[in-house]
């Protein structure tokens, strides 16, 4: 039979790390804790991850406005369909 625990008055600081570290599994926060907590205290192989990679995290967010207008001019060509091939 499964039990439920509810937490209440979780902090800030501890609510952004436990979110913070549940998405750095993919996961949402239940089914991490729910993990953590089998690892913690048993049947460790039920904490269940998708592959995370972070190689390119250092690129997300790096464009600024005009590196994005630069992009969408350079692009635009891409959708224009040159009836002379076809």
């Amino acid at each position: 039979m499964n039990k439920e625990i509810v937490l209440n008055d979780i902090d800030e600081n501890l609510f952004e790390n436990i979110k913070s570290e549940a998405e750095t599994y993919n996961l949402d926060i239940k089914t991490f804790l729910k993990g953590f907590l089998k690892k913690t205290f048993g049947n460790a192989s039920s904490l269940k991850t998708q592959d995370s990679y972070h190689d390119l995290d250092n690129l997300a967010g790096a464009w600024n406005e005009d590196d994005i207008a630069i992009f969408n001019e350079n692009i635009k060509y891409f959708s224009e369909i040159d009836k002379e091939l076809w």
